[in-house]
């Protein structure tokens, strides 16, 4: 069984770790970053399995950002119910996720979850990204 808590002090290095492990993000995550923001975890086990942040952009819409599961945890579904629960706890109509091209995996879990691409674009990194939109 799976459980999805807020990221609390105990969580935040492991959770930090997680995201900074990904390569993506330009400025490191440290625990009290993760924490300031909107992170949760997945527990499954009594072990963190993953953890993904929620990142309001405006009144009505909120972006997922930074969807990571350990790779002992893979294919166990901890991704899409990351991706549910926070789908459950935004209180806004329209949520979006930006995924680099490459990420089949993440782009087939989104298509999967109700998400319809919307967009493609180059972001600050340099990649070639999709916007995914899914409205509730």
């Amino acid at each position: 069984m799976i459980s999805i808590k807020r990221v609390d002090q105990n969580h935040a290095p492991e959770v930090a770790r997680l995201i900074n492990a990904g390569g993506e993000v330009k400025t490191k995550y440290t625990p009290n970053k993760v924490t300031k923001q909107r992170h949760y975890v997945a527990i499954k086990n009594n072990k963190i399995a993953g953890c993904i942040g929620l990142c309001g952009l405006s009144y009505y819409m909120d972006e997922i950002q930074h969807i990571r599961v350990k790779p002992e945890f893979r294919r166990n579904d901890v991704g899409s119910y990351l991706v549910k629960e926070v789908i459950k706890k935004s209180p806004k109509p329209l949520l979006i996720s930006v995924i680099k091209k490459d990420n089949l995996p993440s782009i087939k879990l989104h298509r999967k979850i109700g998400f319809k691409r919307i967009i493609d674009f180059q972001n600050t990194y340099g990649n070639e990204a999709d916007i995914f939109l899914f409205r509730k």
